[in-house]
């Protein structure tokens, strides 16, 4: 299971809604699909991640999308 936060409403398999903003534990194929439809901000591993709208905490470079490559 991967612990990620939502960037939109998200309806899960058992009907139940989850609104943006969040956070919810998915298994490795929810998870590939979510990031697809631009469901998810990120993965959290321990630290916070930036929510659209907001800055990134110092050091941190913004990027909570998938993969490495950045826009």
């Amino acid at each position: 299971m991967v612990h990620v936060r939502l960037a939109q409403e998200w309806v899960d398999d058992n009907g139940r809604s989850h609104p943006a903003g969040n956070e919810v534990d998915v298994d490795a194929g929810t998870l590939a699909e979510l990031e697809q439809r631009g469901v998810v901000v990120g993965a959290i591993e321990g630290e916070e991640l930036t929510v659209p709208g907001k800055r990134p905490a110092e050091g941190q470079d913004g990027w909570a999308g998938p993969g490495d490559v950045r826009p």
